[in-house]
């Protein structure tokens, strides 16, 4: 009977043991998988960045905030969508045309604003480092495209 209570508690204290092991193994996955807050604004500038020198202006104006003015009005549109169009044709004039865009970081200083940074690549091998301001409106990530 000594032999069954001694087996009996050295079972009981490898499954506390075990139990903890586990616990410990789920606070450091847990622990070690940081989320990082700015993929989105990360994306929403890659992507739109992307559609802007690749011609697709309207999917760019989309995504933009003019503090100065309203989107929806169609005159302001068509102002924005001529100065982007000779903006793109420029720099595909003097860079080869546009390449890619990495991604080099983020910044958020306020919930509601972002601070995204990138190496534009063009075709001729130029790269130039940028940054672009998102800001949340409306519970959607915008371009910033001018300061108020």
């Amino acid at each position: 009977m000594k032999n069954f209570c001694f087996t009996h508690h050295r079972a009981r204290r490898c499954n506390l043991s075990l139990l903890a092991a586990m616990m410990g193994l789920i606070v450091m996955f847990t622990s070690c998988k940081e989320e990082n807050p700015t993929i989105e604004q990360q994306n929403l500038v890659a992507d739109q960045l992307t559609a802007l020198y690749t011609g697709n202006i309207d999917e760019f104006l989309q995504h933009a905030d003019y503090a100065s003015f309203e989107m929806s009005d169609s005159l302001h549109v068509k102002i924005m969508r001529a100065v982007l169009s000779d903006f793109v044709k420029k720099a595909e004039n003097l860079n080869g045309g546009f390449d890619k865009i990495v991604l080099t970081g983020a910044q958020m200083p306020e919930d509601t604003v972002t601070l995204v940074f990138y190496d534009l690549h063009f075709k001729n091998g130029e790269v130039q480092s940028h940054s672009q301001k998102v800001v949340r409106r409306n519970d959607q990530w915008v371009l910033r495209m001018k300061e108020n």
